[in-house]
């Protein structure tokens, strides 16, 4: 079985960091923030009286939108996940088809794994904020980040289309449909991508390439929902050209074995 299934469309995985795109996208046309707003990380945050600590333990600090978004800030982002509510946060997962299938043409697709709404406490929306306690298939992601960076609702397909001399036998039925998105959120969307990548030089940039991304690294989970000591996907989703978008790509690292886990290390490079 494991040999024959399409893990891309089939496994699935709790995003983590890639997924604060949501977050920002939906914080960003709702206009919870902008990226003027400055933010203070101390390296944890209460909600519901439980402890959510940030990746970065000891804190960021004082740092914009901008820079939480870059560096991936856990607080900054269960913050804007409680400004949005329950409610708000959810027709955004809706509108970029969060669990359901992304109607690829490939069998057994999966819908990925989405908390009941009326189920989601004010702690669970802070960790959905950040990308856990939510889980969704490689293609998916792929898939929203392909709505959100350039507003249009996409279908993936395998193909484009299979023609003979005289007659077309396939042509995929693409949606030309737009999402709910302002432009400027998108804009801003785009802008800070290639920050997070075109600043930074080390392992990512290559000169003439004017790329965007997000990277992460997610736990995963054994057979009994228990965290995995030491095992980690390593995931880098990258679009370009960083501002009109026409290629969208996912790189996941499945239990990166060199030592190192951290996506921006393991699978921007590739």
């Amino acid at each position: 079985q494991a040999m024959t299934k399409n893990s891309t469309v089939v496994d699935v995985y709790e995003p983590g960091s890639t997924f604060k795109l949501i977050t920002l996208a939906a914080a960003l046309n709702e206009g919870k923030t902008n990226i003027n707003e400055h933010f203070y990380c101390g390296g944890r945050t209460s909600v519901d009286g439980e402890t959510i600590k940030c990746w970065k333990t000891t804190g960021h600090g004082s740092l914009t939108l901008i820079e939480a978004f870059k560096n991936s800030c856990n607080c900054v982002f269960v913050n804007l996940a409680l400004r949005l509510g329950v409610d708000k946060y959810y027709e955004y997962l809706n509108l970029f088809g969060l669990g359901e299938k992304t109607g690829v043409d490939i069998a057994s697709e999966s819908s990925g794994i989405i908390m009941p709404k009326e189920q989601v406490k004010s702690v669970d929306l802070a960790r959905i904020g950040f990308g856990h306690a939510i889980s969704v298939t490689q293609l998916q992601m792929a898939s929203v980040y392909a709505k959100i960076t350039t507003g249009k609702e996409i279908t993936p397909h395998l193909m484009e289309s299979i023609t003979t001399d005289t007659k077309t036998l396939y042509d995929t039925k693409t949606s030309n449909g737009k999402i709910e998105l302002s432009q400027q959120t998108i804009d801003t969307i785009n802008m800070m991508l290639a920050n997070n990548i075109n600043s930074e030089g080390k392992y990512t940039f290559v000169s003439g390439y004017d790329i965007g991304g997000k990277t992460e690294k997610a736990k995963k989970y054994d057979a009994n929902g228990q965290i995995a000591s030491g095992k980690y996907i390593s995931s880098f989703i990258g679009t370009y050209p960083s501002q009109n978008p026409e290629y969208i790509m996912i790189i996941c690292v499945n239990e990166p074995s060199t030592g190192a886990y951290y996506g921006g290390v393991v699978a921007k490079p590739i």
